[in-house]
C-alpha cells in the first residue's frame, strides 16, 4: 500500500516497540505455562485417566512449543519495524530540514515546491544548484516512501501471519503456508497471500509461475511478475513448434498446403507475444505502465492491465468481441490505451483500463449468434471482477465493464445470472445481452450505459421482427439502446456510412468507437471517471 508523506510523520516507534514488549510477555507465559506442565507424571498413577492425563499434557506441551516458534518471527518483524521506522522518521526529518535550509517546503501529500518567489536568477549558477538539490532531494523522498511501504507490507504480512497461521493441505494430505486454502474465494486467497514473506511469495512466484499469474485474488504486481515469465515459456514453445512445421515444409514441400492453417495460427500468437511484450517493456509517451494479468496461448486468450487496478481510483475492464483472440490484441490493447487517456481528459485522479480476452470468443458471425461464449466466460468473468475488488489498496475502487460487440453479451450473461461487482457497465455496439431491460441485471439501470453508432451494421441483428419466418435472427435479445430497454443511451459518431443497398450500414462503422475524436470515446472516458454523459 502506498504512504503518505503526512502518514509517514505519524509513525511512533514506541508504540510498536510497547507491542513487541507484550508479545515478549505473552511468549514467556506461554513459556512458563509449558514449563508448569511438564511436570514428572504422578508415580503410582496407572489407569484410563492417567493415560489421558499424559496424553493431553504432552499435546498441551507441544501446542505452546508450536506456538512460541510461531511468535518467534512476529517479535523479530516488530523488532525489525521499529529500527526502520526510527530510521525513516529520521531521514524524513532530514529531508523536510534540507527543504527548509533551501526556502523549500514538502506537502502532506509529498509533493515538493520549489517555486516560493525567492529564488536566484534564472539561468544563474545558484538555479542550476538549486535544480540539483530540489532533484536530490526528490529522489531521497521517493527512496524514504518506498521503503516505509516496504516496512509496512513485511509488518502487515508479519502480523497476519500470527494471527493466521493458515497451512492448507495439497493434493496428497500433505500441509504448508505455500498452499493455498482449497477453493478459495479471490478475498481468501488474498488474504493467504498476503501472510506469506516476500521469500515464499518469490518462491511460489519463481517455481509455480502460471499458477501465480492466473489467480484471482493475487495482486497484479505479483501476478505480472509471474506472467512475464509465463509469456517468455510459451513463446519459447510456440517458436519451437513453428520451426518444426517450416522443417517438415522444407522436407517435404507437399506439406504445405496441409500445414498451412498450423502455421498461419502459430504466427498469429507469437505476433500477439510480441505486440503485449512490447507493450509492456516499451511504454510511449504518456501511456500508463502495462502489467500481464493472464496468458495463455493454447486458447489464445490474454489479460493485459493498462495502469496498476490495484492502486488506480477508477478501474475498468474491457470485454472484447467476436474476432478478438492473441493474434489481435494489439487492436484491444492500443483502444484501452485511449480510454485510459479519455478517462484522464475527464479529470480521473488515477486509472486502469484492462483488456479482458479471458474467454475464447467467437470467430465468425455465425459463431456469434451462439450464447454459449458467453455462458462459458461467465463464471470467469465474475471471478475476475471480485479478484480485483479484493486486491485493490484502499479506498474501493469505482469499476466500470465496458462490452464491445459480442463482449456486451458476455458482460449482460455475467450481470444477470452471476453478479457483477462493478458500478457501472456499458454496452458498446451490441447485439443484445441476453435480457430484455437493464433492471435484469442486477444493477441500478441509471448505471447501464449503451450506444450503438448511427452506420453500425451491428444494427442489423436487432431488428425486431422476423425478417425469416419460423428463424429467430435477434437470438441476444433486443438493442440496449432501445428506449423500452431502460438504459442511459450516450452519442456515438454515427461512423462509415456504406451502401445505399446495406441501409446505410458498414462493419467500418462497428470499430470506429475507439477513433481519436469520436464522441463516443469522450463518453466512455467520462463514465470511467464516474461522470454523466454528454
Amino acid at each position: 500500500m502506498n504512504i503518505a508523506w503526512s502518514e509517514l510523520r505519524k509513525w511512533d516507534t514506541d508504540a510498536v516497540e510497547d507491542v513487541a514488549r507484550r508479545v515478549r510477555v505473552r511468549v514467556d507465559e506461554l513459556g512458563h505455562l509449558a514449563d508448569t506442565l511438564n511436570w514428572r507424571h504422578p508415580t503410582g498413577w496407572h489407569g484410563e485417566a492417567s493415560d489421558g492425563a499424559r496424553v493431553e499434557r504432552v499435546r498441551l506441551v507441544g501446542k505452546f512449543d508450536e506456538l512460541e516458534q510461531e511468535t518467534d518471527p512476529l517479535k523479530r518483524a516488530l523488532r525489525a519495524a521499529a529500527d526502520a521506522i526510527e530510521t525513516l522518521r529520521r531521514d524524513q526529518d532530514d529531508a523536510e530540514y534540507t527543504a527548509l535550509h533551501n526556502d523549500m517546503f514538502i506537502t502532506d501529500a509529498g509533493d515538493l515546491l520549489t517555486e516560493t518567489g525567492h529564488g536566484p536568477m534564472p539561468g544563474s549558477a545558484e538555479a542550476a544548484e538549486r535544480r540539483r538539490i530540489s532533484q536530490d532531494l526528490r529522489d531521497e523522498m521517493d527512496r524514504i516512501l518506498t521503503q516505509a511501504r516496504i516496512v509496512d507490507d513485511e509488518l502487515a504480512a508479519a502480523l497476519r501471519r500470527a494471527t493466521f497461521p493458515a497451512r492448507y493441505p495439497d493434493a496428497h494430505g500433505d500441509e504448508s503456508r505455500l498452499n493455498p486454502p482449497p477453493g478459495g474465494t479471490p478475498a481468501e486467497i488474498n488474504d493467504w497471500w498476503l501472510g506469506l514473506s516476500s521469500a515464499e511469495r518469490a518462491e511460489l512466484i519463481a517455481t509455480r509461475p502460471a499458477w501465480v499469474g492466473s489467480t484471482d485474488g493475487i495482486p497484479a504486481a505479483d501476478r505480472d511478475t509471474a506472467n512475464r515469465q509465463v509469456l517468455a515459456d510459451q513463446r519459447a514453445d510456440l517458436t519451437s513448434q513453428l520451426d518444426t512445421l517450416k522443417a517438415r515444409v522444407r522436407a517435404n514441400p507437399m506439406e504445405a498446403v496441409e500445414l498451412r492453417d498450423q502455421m498461419s495460427a502459430l504466427e498469429g500468437k507469437l505476433r500477439g507475444l510480441d505486440d503485449i511484450g512490447n507493450r509492456l517493456e516499451n511504454p510511449t509517451d504518456g501511456q500508463l505502465d502495462a502489467y500481464l494479468l493472464g496468458i495463455e496461448s493454447g486458447t489464445g486468450q490474454a489479460i493485459v492491465a493498462m495502469g496498476n487496478p490495484d492502486t488506480a481510483t477508477n478501474v475498468a475492464t474491457f470485454v472484447p468481441g467476436t474476432g478478438s483472440g492473441l493474434d489481435s490484441i494489439n487492436t484491444d490493447m492500443n483502444r484501452a490505451d485511449r480510454m485510459a487517456q479519455a478517462a484522464s481528459n475527464a479529470d480521473s485522479p488515477s486509472t486502469s483500463v484492462i483488456t479482458w480476452v479471458g474467454y475464447t470468443a467467437p470467430q465468425d458471425l455465425a459463431k456469434a449468434a451462439d450464447t454459449s461464449y458467453a455462458e462459458h466466460a461467465k463464471h470467469d468473468l465474475d471471478q475476475f471482477q471480485d479478484g480485483l475488488r479484493a486486491t485493490h489498496e484502499g479506498a474501493p475502487s469505482h469499476n466500470t465493464m465496458i462490452g464491445h460487440s459480442y463482449g456486451s453479451t458476455v458482460i449482460g450473461h455475467t450481470a444477470a445470472t452471476e453478479g457483477l461487482d462493478a458500478d457501472d457497465v456499458v454496452f458498446v455496439g451490441s447485439p443484445g445481452v441476453g435480457v430484455d431491460n437493464a433492471a435484469d441485471l442486477d444493477m441500478p439501470a441509471e448505471h447501464v450505459h449503451a450506444t450503438v453508432a448511427g452506420h453500425d451494421m451491428i444494427r442489423a441483428s436487432n431488428i425486431g421482427f422476423e425478417v425469416i419466418p419460423g428463424i429467430d435472427t435477434d437470438v441476444h435479445g433486443p438493442d440496449p439502446t432501445g428506449r423500452d430497454f431502460g438504459a442511459d443511451v450516450f452519442e456515438s459518431d454515427p461512423g462509415t456510412k456504406g451502401p445505399d443497398y446495406q441501409g446505410g450500414l458498414s462493419s467500418e462503422a462497428h470499430s470506429q468507437y475507439w477513433d481519436h475524436g469520436n464522441k463516443a470515446l469522450e463518453n466512455l472516458g467520462l463514465i470511467i471517471a464516474g461522470e454523466q454523459t454528454t
